[in-house]
């Protein structure tokens, strides 16, 4: 299956939790999925917190319990913070976004850089 150019939305009652908008959707009969041109747009539950993360590919598993993010991976948050990479995953098990190769990040006048 092939979608050009499309928007998903996941909900939790009625609480929007994430967005996510793509230029082309690769579904495979495995349930997996290829996004390409993705950015997902995530809010905080209580609406404290916002981010934005962007890339070129994405990959979808199929239980969607994973996503990774690939090249030129950019995540940006509603308090200033900035981490570029080329990629990123995010598990529903850890719930946490992590990258395995080289980073940086910068927040006003503070920067960085590491790996992993």
């Amino acid at each position: 299956m092939e979608i050009v150019g499309g928007t998903s939305r996941q909900w939790s009652g009625a609480d929007e939790r994430f967005t996510v908008k793509y230029e082309r959707q690769f579904g495979y009969p495995d349930g997996g999925q290829r996004l390409e041109g993705v950015a997902v747009y995530v809010d905080d539950p209580e609406g404290n917190r916002q981010f934005v993360a962007t890339g070129r590919e994405a990959d979808v598993s199929p239980g969607q319990d994973r996503v990774t993010l690939k090249r030129d991976v950019r995540l940006v948050s509603s308090g200033g913070l900035t981490v570029n990479t080329e990629e990123a995953a995010y598990s529903t098990a850890d719930k946490i976004v992590r990258s395995p190769g080289p980073v940086t990040f910068s927040r006003g006048r503070m920067t960085g850089r590491g790996v992993g």
